[in-house]
Formats: C-alpha cells, structure tokens, sequence
C-alpha cells in the first residue's frame, strides 16, 4: 500500500476515476477510497518512503486526506469510503502506531475540515499527518521561551480548508508550515501561497517551510532522519522568522 507505487495506477485515478462525474455531467458516482502508506521514519528506501500526496492534491477530481490521530484515523475512513467522489486515504508511517482515544461505534470527521489542535497567540504552526506530532513537540519547547504557537492540523489536503489557515494567519501574523514531502510544488508552498495571496496584510514576517530535501530519501538512518522535518527544525524555523521581523 505504499504512495510510491502511485505510478502503476496513476492513469485510472488521474484520467477517470477523477474525471467521470465531471465529464458525465454529474450522473455518475465514483465511491472509490484508496489507502496508502506515506513517509519516511522507518527505513524502507527511497522508494518506499516518499510523500507523494502533493500529487494526487493537485488533480481535480481526487479528494486526499491523511490523519495525525487515531481518532481521526477513523474517522476520515469512514467519512472517505462513504464519500461519492474517490478519495486518496494517506497513513503517514510516523503515526502509525501512535497511541490514543478512538470511539466506538460510527462516527465520520468531515472532509474538507482542518482540527486546530492547540490555541497560541504569536506563531502559527501548520502540519499534516506525521508533521503534527512534531509542531506539538516544538510548541512545546518554545512555550519555555514565552513563545506561544497554535497548532493547525490541516487534515484534508483536498478539500482545503483555507478559511482555518486564513484564521490562524489572521490570529498571529506568523506561519510556519512543516510538510514531510518535497519543497518544490507541495503542500507547504500551497499554503504559504495563500497566505501570501489572501492574507498578505495579516502577514508580520515570511512564511517559513519546514520540509524535506528535494532529493530522495536516503535509506541509513542517521540520514534518513537529518532528511525529515523535526519539532527541532520547526523551533529553528521559528526563531529565525523572529529575527527576521526585527
């Protein structure tokens, strides 16, 4: 269930299952979920450790979420394999076997709909699956600097839930987003793009990236983890935003 092997069955989710409904004029459904494992973290090479996400975000069509929580984990399932449009259900390896709360019995977490998993007040951090747990551990860690940092799960890549992202900008004035993809073309770019376009007058300092190399990701892992965002790099990423407003 690897993402890498996304290029074997790229042509059906990219040329049909994403564009029937569109091109039958609505009179067709296509309640199709596809489950795939993204990231790194547990050295299995660089072609069975990529976050391609970014990609079947960008179709039109396919609709892509990746849960931080177990409670989400099942939620999205759920919400994703009764949707009528295809849905990209990605599993990032770095919370797998993450610990929590899940409830019995049916629920559904609404796609399209980011979870604002803690409140702050000077810096706004903004992460996706395996890159939430890490904006926990760094808001952490600034709290001891008198550093306040909200933490924004998007959740849902595709729908987007711009109008936290806008909220959360609004609120502090500063964005960092950590993205275990890529740089070029991703999710962190995308958000930092629409603050830019949308919420340029609520902006104090640049939007800061918090991502992988853009290169593939190695296999030893002393690498693979100087490869990975980190709680580490996002408080670096903060304290240099810092320095630049002054």
């Amino acid at each position: 269930m690897f993402i890498d092997f996304l290029g074997t069955c790229f042509d059906p989710l990219l040329n049909q299952a994403g564009k029937l409904r569109y091109m039958l004029g609505g009179r067709v459904r296509v309640p199709l979920t596809v489950r795939a494992m993204t990231g790194a973290g547990m050295q299995t090479g660089a072609q069975h450790s990529q976050s391609l996400y970014g990609i079947t975000t960008s179709i039109p069509g396919l609709k892509t979420v990746i849960p931080a929580t177990p409670h989400d984990a099942k939620g999205l399932l759920l919400a994703a394999i009764r949707d009528d449009d295809p849905v990209i259900f990605c599993e990032p390896k770095g919370v797998l076997f993450t610990m929590g709360e899940v409830p019995e019995g049916d629920y559904e977490v609404p796609l399209g709909q980011a979870r604002l998993a803690r409140e702050g007040r000077d810096v706004s951090l903004i992460g996706m699956g395996a890159t939430v747990p890490m904006c926990e551990q760094a808001a952490d860690e600034l709290a001891k600097e008198g550093i306040s940092a909200e933490v924004l799960d998007l959740r849902s890549l595709a729908p987007l839930d711009e109008a936290a992202i806008l909220a959360t900008l609004a609120k502090t004035g500063h964005v960092v987003v950590a993205d275990e993809a890529t740089p070029r073309c991703g999710i962190a770019s995308d958000v930092a793009a629409l603050c830019v376009e949308r919420g340029f007058g609520s902006l104090k300092a640049p939007v800061a990236r918090v991502t992988a190399p853009h290169a593939p990701v190695p296999f030893a892992k002393s690498l693979e983890d100087a490869y990975r965002p980190s709680a580490a790099k996002i408080v670096a990423a903060v304290r240099a935003q810092r320095r630049a407003r002054r």
